[in-house]
């Protein structure tokens, strides 16, 4: 069990974060929520794995993609959506941030989906955090994650890309 939750077996997230590069110390999580789920070093250890450790694009992109952590003997998926754009009031030149769901469940398609909205709509509200939590609330307000295993898996993909709304 991670955190203190009691039945996780019908959420699709087990948290969003975001991860900043500071110059000086590297990936910095700024935010996450739940903020008690997961103990530093793990956050730390996320955050590390949360940024591409290539030269992608230049000068600015995005990048989608996922790996795979264990904690307490139990698999936890990562997915990152990183933006990078062009910032001259950054010692480095580029603001650099990516948004982060772990998870309990491989869905790879679907999450990928998932995360390209939500990083709309966070950049789109001048990075309010509250967004991200009422994100990962709206996904796991959905059906049991397990019954999108059995479903076809590209009409749930075109569902989430028409239903990722922020409730207000």
């Amino acid at each position: 069990m991670i955190g203190n939750k009691t039945d996780d077996s019908y959420r699709w997230a087990e948290a969003i974060m975001t991860v900043r590069f500071d110059l000086e110390e590297g990936q910095l999580v700024d935010y996450i929520y739940p903020d008690d789920i997961f103990p530093e070093k793990l956050k730390k250890i996320i955050g590390y794995f949360s940024f591409p450790d290539s030269y992608v694009f230049s000068p600015e992109g995005e990048l989608f993609y996922a790996f795979q952590l264990k904690f307490e003997n139990e698999p936890l998926y990562c997915y990152s959506h990183f933006t990078q754009k062009k910032d001259p009031t950054n010692p480095r030149g580029y603001f650099q941030k990516s948004i982060v769901l772990v998870s309990k469940i491989r869905l790879i398609k679907i999450f990928k989906v998932v995360l390209k909205e939500i990083n709309k709509l966070y950049f789109a509200s001048n990075l309010d955090d509250t967004i991200l939590r009422r994100c990962l609330e709206s996904l796991n307000s959905n059906p049991n994650p397990s019954l999108v295993v059995k479903a076809n898996e590209k009409f749930v993909v075109r569902l989430f890309e028409n239903e990722i709304k922020v409730p207000t």
